[in-house]
């Protein structure tokens, strides 16, 4: 073809399809295909999907997300077995694409120590110990420059150590 509108015209009488809606875009002297981008990039975190549906808490639901939507520290009470941790991952699924560094669930469960807080979270978070500095002080620096939802479940034994992680 010796230019685009032969091309075109081409097209249109031998197809019936208008260039126009043609998955094309005129430019030089041949169309240049348009490819869609179909790429999807996950969003950051580490949630997984639930096994079971969420069920009825619709309000307890709305209320924590907009909790979340305007405060920096919000802390989930009340006796065990009554669904705490469901709400709270329910809530950070609700929010993944709102914060830009992700969703993270740090399960304190097996951390015994209050020492080892600060591990647990910077090991999930991947945050690397720095030589000749304390770990919660780099944990600090680190978190401060992110956009993310911590949720930090199964507290209750490290009370101190989690508050003095969450100042930093």
């Amino acid at each position: 073809y010796a230019s685009v509108a032969e091309f075109e015209a081409d097209l249109r009488r031998a197809s019936g399809i208008s260039p126009t809606t043609a998955p094309f875009v005129s430019g030089g002297s041949l169309p240049t295909p348009v490819y869609p981008t179909t790429a999807v990039v996950p969003p950051l975190g580490n949630l997984t999907e639930p096994i079971t549906s969420f069920v009825a808490r619709d309000a307890d639901l709305d209320g924590l997300v907009e909790a979340l939507g305007s405060a920096r520290l919000v802390t989930l009470v009340g006796p065990g077995g009554i669904g705490k941790t469901r709400l709270a991952l329910e809530a950070g699924r609700r929010m993944l694409g709102t914060f830009r560094d992700g969703v993270w669930l740090i399960e304190l469960r097996p951390t015994a120590e209050p020492e080892s807080v600060t591990r647990a979270i910077a090991t999930t978070l991947n945050v690397k110990e720095e030589p000749d500095r304390p770990l919660l002080d780099t944990l600090g620096d680190a978190l401060r420059e992110r956009a993310a939802l911590v949720i930090l479940d199964t507290c209750e034994h490290l009370v101190d150590a989690i508050s003095s992680a969450v100042d930093s």
